[in-house]
């Protein structure tokens, strides 16, 4: 069973294939296919699946990565996996966003360093222009997969977490921190909507 992996499906610029990637950076080797289900290798470890048709089991309404598949849906591709035998992917616990607010801001040249509370642990955001103190904001932990396929690493930048803008949430086209309402309880999973 595969606990870490992203996945995206983008119909306009890939067609009609759910790609499920547990390894964004090891270059493919090798692949087998079998039926709709393509399994992609680096060296024999499994680094992805491409599952193609996929419009003809489930209806996808995204574009890019889906941050939190529901467990219904990761049901549907678990069949279709165990159907040719593949290992199975875990369900999400945690799309690694969560609605945070900033505790405090240091000032640092032109910029600020803002410090994030994501529910009852303060940790320090990368610098941005402009923020104030109390502003609730989407924040992605290290681990978590932003939508260009990158993960949040740990760096020899102090910062912990990563400040998302509008863009990279697909909300708008501009860069701003994205803003959450005043209501978004802090800690809490920003992708999570109800029980999944």
């Amino acid at each position: 069973m595969f606990d870490k992996y992203s996945i995206y499906y983008s119909y306009k610029e890939i067609g009609d294939v759910l790609l499920i990637v547990f390894d964004q950076k090891a270059m493919p080797t090798s692949f087998i296919q079998k039926s709709d289900v393509t399994v992609i290798y680096h060296n024999g470890e499994i680094i992805g699946y491409n599952i193609f048709n996929i419009s003809k089991i489930v209806k996808i309404k995204t574009k890019g990565l889906i941050y939190y598949p529901s467990n219904v849906f990761i049901d549907i591709i678990n069949s279709i996996l165990k159907n040719n035998q593949f290992d199975i992917l875990a369900h999400y616990s945690h799309s690694g966003y969560v609605i945070g607010q900033v505790a405090k801001i240091e000032k640092d040249h032109m910029l600020f360093r803002p410090y994030i509370d994501v529910g009852g642990k303060i940790l320090p955001g990368q610098l941005v222009s402009h923020i104030n103190e109390g502003d609730k904001v989407v924040a992605a932990l290290i681990g978590a997969r932003l939508y260009n396929g990158q993960e949040v690493e740990e760096t020899s930048d102090p910062a912990q977490v990563h400040l998302c803008s509008n863009r990279e949430l697909s909300i708008s086209l501009d860069d701003e921190i994205n803003l959450v309402d005043e209501d978004g309880v802090v800690g809490e999973d920003f992708f999570k909507i109800g029980e999944q």
